[in-house]
């Protein structure tokens, strides 16, 4: 299920859900996530404070850890 779930890109948004990014998860860490944007196919990092609880659970979920 992990490797499927980082295969898909998914919308991500902030906590007020006024902000929206498509993107696909690559790796998550203590505290921020790195997501592929569709777009441009340009890494970032987001600090896991920067999503919705529902993507941070998804990120912690399916995520793979990086130091």
């Amino acid at each position: 299920i992990r490797k499927a779930a980082t295969k898909f890109p998914r919308e991500w948004l902030d906590p007020s859900g006024t902000f929206t990014i498509k993107a696909m998860l690559q790796s998550v860490g203590k505290s921020d996530v790195s997501l592929l944007q569709l777009d441009n196919r340009q890494a970032i990092s987001v600090p896991l404070e920067k999503l919705s609880e529902d993507d941070v659970e998804f990120a912690r979920t399916f995520g793979i850890l990086h130091q």
